[in-house]
């Protein structure tokens, strides 16, 4: 997190959103297609905790960007519940399309939700 914090303070902060992002993204379809008993496996894990978790950095620091005082508090109570309501309907909606599909298809999933938040983020940043 240390790297992404620096990162944050010193580049555009929907730039480097975008680019967490996009990286989820590509770590997330690298691990469904590494084998699992291999020892590459344990090398892209931490990235891709690193970028996908590091959004909710992103998330905070954006947040504290754009509102301040009480706007900034009652901003952070929404993220909170929409960060609940998504850790709540994620495994559902992961279960129906892993029932669905399988669950070799998940990985794609995720990556295109990934892929969609870099696009929006990017197209965010273009409109500042």
């Amino acid at each position: 997190q240390p790297p992404l914090g620096l990162a944050l303070d010193r580049l555009p902060r929907y730039g480097v959103a975008a680019a967490a992002a996009l990286a989820a993204a590509l770590l997330i379809v690298l691990v469904g297609l590494l084998p699992a008993e291999g020892w590459l496996i344990w090398l892209v894990l931490p990235l891709l905790g690193g970028s996908a978790l590091g959004l909710y950095t992103c998330a905070l620091t954006l947040l504290g960007q754009h509102y301040k005082g009480g706007q900034l508090v009652a901003g952070s109570a929404a993220f909170g519940l929409a960060y609940a309501v998504g850790g709540g309907l994620g495994p559902l909606v992961g279960g129906g399309v892993m029932a669905y599909a399988g669950p070799a298809f998940m990985p794609y999933v995720f990556s295109l939700a990934f892929l969609g938040l870099a696009l929006w983020l990017t197209l965010r940043q273009t409109r500042r």
